[in-house]
Parts: C-alpha cells; sequence; structure tokens
C-alpha cells in the first residue's frame, strides 16, 4: 500500500498540471475580460516541504539506508533496515523522524524502539534529536523504558506492520 501511495504521489507530481491563468470570455458589454488569478501563488514561499522535497528526502533518505514507512501531517518516518533487530519475542530497530515543517527547531530526530510484535506494544530506549544544520539538541538513553500499547492506524502500528510481517 505504501508503494502504491509513493507511486501514486509521484506520478501526481510528474504528470499534474500547474495551476495557470485563464482568461475568461464575457460579453463587451461587461468590460474587457477579465483575468482569472490562479489557484495558489507559485512564489509564495510554503513553511512545509513541497511534494518534490518530500520525494526528493524520501529518495535521500534511501541512498543512506533509511527506508520510509509513514507519514503524518508533520513528519516523515523512517526505519533503518541494518539496525533491525530480531530478539527472541521482540524486535530493535532504529526510526528516523523528519519535520515536515522547514523552520521547526528540532528538524530530525533517530529513535531506537523495542517492539513486541505478540503483545502489540512499544517501548523508547534511545533518542537524539538534530537542529538544521545537523546539531544534537538533545539526546537521551531511557534507563527504565516502559512498555505502550500501540495504537490502531498509527505511526506505530505502521512500523509494528513491517517488523512483524504483516
Amino acid at each position: 500500500m505504501k508503494n502504491f501511495i509513493l507511486c501514486f504521489m509521484l506520478a501526481s507530481f510528474l504528470f499534474g498540471c500547474p495551476a495557470k491563468s485563464v482568461i475568461i470570455e464575457e460579453p463587451l458589454r461587461n468590460g474587457p475580460p477579465k483575468e482569472e488569478k490562479p489557484a495558489y501563488d507559485k512564489t509564495k514561499k510554503s513553511d512545509y516541504m513541497s511534494d518534490y522535497e518530500f520525494i526528493a528526502k524520501i529518495e535521500e533518505e534511501r541512498k543512506k539506508g533509511w527506508i520510509f514507512y509513514s507519514e503524518s501531517s508533520n513528519g516523515i518516518y523512517c526505519v533503518h533496515v541494518s539496525s533491525i533487530d530480531y530478539l527472541d519475542t521482540t524486535i530493535k530497530a532504529w526510526i528516523k523522524r523528519i519535520s515536515k515543517k522547514k523552520d521547526y527547531s528540532i528538524q530530525e530526530t533517530k529513535t531506537l524502539f523495542e517492539v513486541s510484535c505478540q503483545e502489540r506494544a512499544y517501548r523508547l530506549l534511545s533518542s537524539v534529536s538534530y537542529d538544521k544544520n545537523g546539531e544534537v539538541l538533545r539526546s537521551s538513553d531511557i534507563s527504565e523504558p516502559k512498555w505502550r500499547h500501540i495504537t490502531p492506524d498509527s505511526v506505530m502500528e505502521a512500523l509494528l506492520d513491517i517488523l512483524c510481517h504483516k
């Protein structure tokens, strides 16, 4: 399903038509023809990633070994494939959350999670947050991590589905 969404987004980006000004013909009694304004202003800078930036970022991360698995309104989520460690009853993996908001102080967070497929639960083991220049803002190792239930239809459930092969 994720691959379909990515392909659909890429196709929309590649084959979509940008908004253009359109001249609407009106009878002369109403004066000269009026020009319709574009649906969006291409010159206005957005605080969030564009579709192109989103796809480019996913490709950039893939080259570094991070595979896109989910997104939310404020972030892109990737799992580091070579970090996945299948233990007896749990799985550990590093997850990266990349902010979609360009001016947010925390641009990237890498978090080590442990997931229990059988219990449908997870716990956070370690976390490091970075600014837009890649400088560490904060880092923490959790001394006594607590298990939390995974919420249905969440980013963590998407991770559970991937790690537990559902």
